[in-house]
């Protein structure tokens, strides 16, 4: 798991569907279901993809650089 690692300045990370989380000062992070029990199940592989919804979101809220 990423917050296992020893990454310099990382922020502690929560399983929290669906949210952008800061990790770095730099590095957002999308927190999502689990890819292989997603593939097995309807209601789980629209609950991984729905996740991925908060993208646009999070990209539109971005200022333009």
């Amino acid at each position: 798991m990423l917050s296992d690692l020893d990454i310099p300045l990382a922020r502690p990370l929560e399983p929290r569907l669906a949210e952008i989380q800061p990790f770095t000062a730099s590095i957002d992070l999308l927190y999502v279901p689990n890819i292989d029990e997603a593939l097995d199940d309807d209601g789980a592989k629209r609950q991984f993809w729905s996740a991925f919804r908060m993208l646009g979101q999070w990209w539109a809220e971005l200022p333009p650089y």
